[in-house]
């Protein structure tokens, strides 16, 4: 096999399969948040944004009080439309007037949704820690220590759990070069 199939078989087909998974996973997750958060959807009548409303407050007990219903209908009877384009246009909406304790269930509920996106980037830091190995001062490394390096890198965490010493030991034996005089 040429260097080249195997760069495409060992790493490209590799990565580009990670890739695939995690883009799939994540429309999954947006997906997700979409229907989950579907009260953000404008061009809903007032009996689903109800519906969507109870869900929410259903699904988030702990955040959301009882009252979240009417209240978030209130504020959707209160801000314009042109506020009512996205999330980060209504909380600024509420920030702007200072309506933070008029309106607190709904200020919560869009603090939780603009939080909630930032939480999904695990293929970006994978991508991340390759830039970080390979890098111009590494560019003649082999493919196959680049991939080794890449995925200690990824896997930090079970890396730091290991114990050293044995491997050390182990090295060491193998590549002694004392002559017995």
């Amino acid at each position: 096999m040429s260097a080249r199939n195997k760069f495409i078989t060992e790493t490209f087909y590799v990565l580009t399969d990670s890739l695939i998974a995690e883009l799939k996973r994540r429309n999954q997750c947006y997906e997700c948040l979409n229907n989950r958060f579907d009260i953000f959807n404008t061009n809903l009548p007032i009996s689903d944004l109800r519906s969507s409303a109870d869900k929410l407050q259903k699904n988030y007990p702990e955040d959301l009080e009882d009252c979240f219903t009417e209240e978030f209908l209130q504020f959707s009877a209160l801000i314009p439309q042109e506020s009512m384009v996205c999330p980060m246009a209504m909380r600024q909406y509420i920030i702007a007037r200072d309506l933070q304790k008029t309106f607190p269930n709904t200020e919560t509920l869009l603090r939780m949704f603009l939080c909630m996106s930032v939480t999904n980037a695990s293929g970006e830091r994978s991508f991340s820690c390759l830039k970080r190995i390979k890098n111009e001062r590494r560019t003649t490394m082999g493919q196959e220590r680049l991939s080794a390096l890449s995925l200690l890198a990824v896997e930090s965490a079970l890396v730091r759990q290991l114990d050293f010493d044995d491997i050390v030991d182990s090295f060491a034996k193998q590549k002694v070069r004392k002559v017995n005089l």
